[in-house]
């Protein structure tokens, strides 16, 4: 998505595992080198638009926390659960119409 220019918008990791934005960024790149292909300029525009939030989904500072990270885009749009095997990882989006209550 990145690639092709259809991803504009930063994507937020939340998980309680207490990783660094890097950590997350050294992931995704031996995600991308191992499953499908490493384009090093899509890489390093998809690296500017990762954002990383440790938290749990049971614990409010966790949604404070992803408002802090939305805010300097106007906030969120929409959010999608990941399937149940990725339990705890959310995307948001920017163009979406409904707001998650907990981030309203």
């Amino acid at each position: 998505m990145v690639k092709r220019g259809h991803l504009e918008v930063p994507v937020i990791a939340v998980a309680k595992s207490s990783w660094t934005l890097e950590q997350l960024r050294a992931r995704a790149r031996e995600s991308l080198q191992t499953h499908g292909g490493l384009d090093p300029a899509a890489f390093d525009r998809l690296c500017g638009l990762l954002r990383y939030v440790d938290g749990d989904y049971k614990d409010p500072s966790t949604f404070q926390a992803i408002r802090t990270e939305l805010a300097p885009r106007g906030g969120p749009r929409t959010t999608w659960p990941s399937p149940p095997r990725c339990s705890g990882w959310w995307w948001i989006s920017w163009r979406g119409q409904a707001v998650p209550k907990a981030l309203a």
